[in-house]
């Protein structure tokens, strides 16, 4: 139990270094996951330092043995050149511990500790029932459906809806979305809806069904932010199989995915959203929603289409 909450507080200072967050328990679960996953890899800048601070020392010889120093130099920079590439390596990585394990762990750690900023996660909370009258009469230009009732309540307590502005609701809360946020969305010029999935069959499955899911006018175009299994590979985000998991539907009508990404929501896996790291979440979907740019660079080249898909 002292690893546990040794981890625990590692996770937490990680949290506060971005000042005040709230955050799910699968969030943190991730976090410590995180903490205890073996280093993948350097970043290209870092490499490059270390590289650069490797040959500072090997310079200084360079007139009296310039063989051995260039065949150092040769050495270092595969080694570090290898690094740099396996850290941009797709992968798909399982959990270092189980959920249910942590989420003991983390029952018996409350008993006598408090977390600020973890969130006690509601089960059927109706975000459309705590909607001011006065604002229905407002158009809303954006609103975000997460797949995730946890995700949703974590951006709201976050006031992400507030900093945008956009409203945020879970599939659960907008299946279908009430009269008040028909009307608002009607109201408002060039209104557009996002839904923000888990990578897996299940929550990409419903994208082609989801106008009708939503009972949203098939006008308001309705832009997927979610997860994609090359996103979840690249970033090393970790993924677990679904249990007793059996396709149904067929991913044809997804024309963004390849073939590899199918193949690998065929076999089950599943990278949830709470896998992101929060911080990094939200500053993600604030640029999305705002449709703030971000200067390209050389190694994005090979990423997939932001269009479709978030990370």
């Amino acid at each position: 139990m002292r690893n546990f909450e040794k981890s625990i507080q590692k996770c937490l200072q990680q949290f506060e270094s971005f000042g005040k967050l709230y955050f799910t328990p699968k969030q943190l679960f991730y976090e410590l996951c995180r903490l205890q996953r073996s280093p993948i890899g350097l970043k290209s800048t870092t490499a490059a330092k270390l590289f650069g601070l490797s040959a500072i020392p090997a310079m200084f010889f360079a007139k009296q043995n310039p063989k051995k120093v260039f065949g150092f130099l040769s050495a270092s920079a595969i080694a570090f050149s290898a690094l740099a590439v396996s850290k941009q390596i797709p992968r798909t990585l399982p959990p270092p511990i189980l959920w249910q394990e942590f989420e003991e762990k983390l029952s018996n750690y409350l008993q006598n500790n408090k977390i600020d900023g973890l969130l006690k996660i509601g089960k059927n909370v109706k975000l459309t029932n705590e909607i001011p009258d006065d604002l229905t009469l407002y158009g809303l230009p954006k609103l975000l459906i997460c797949e995730s009732d946890e995700i949703a309540q974590m951006l709201r307590a976050n006031q992400f809806h507030l900093q945008t502005p956009c409203g945020v609701l879970s599939l659960k809360e907008a299946s279908p979305l009430s009269d008040n946020f028909q009307n608002m969305l009607s109201s408002a010029e060039e209104a557009q809806v996002f839904y923000l999935h888990d990578a897996s069959w299940q929550a990409i499955s419903l994208i082609p069904d989801l106008h009708r899911i939503l009972s949203l006018n098939y006008e308001i175009p309705l832009r997927p932010l979610g997860l994609r299994p090359i996103h979840a590979q690249r970033l090393h985000l970790f993924a677990q199989k679904e249990i007793d998991f059996s396709p149904n539907v067929d991913l044809a009508k997804i024309s963004y995915l390849d073939e590899k990404e199918k193949t690998w929501l065929k076999s089950g896996f599943k990278t949830e959203v709470s896998a992101v790291a929060p911080v990094r979440l939200l500053r993600v979907l604030r640029r999305l929603i705002l449709g703030v740019e971000v200067p390209t660079r050389n190694w994005q080249i090979g990423l997939p289409n932001k269009n479709m898909g978030f990370m």
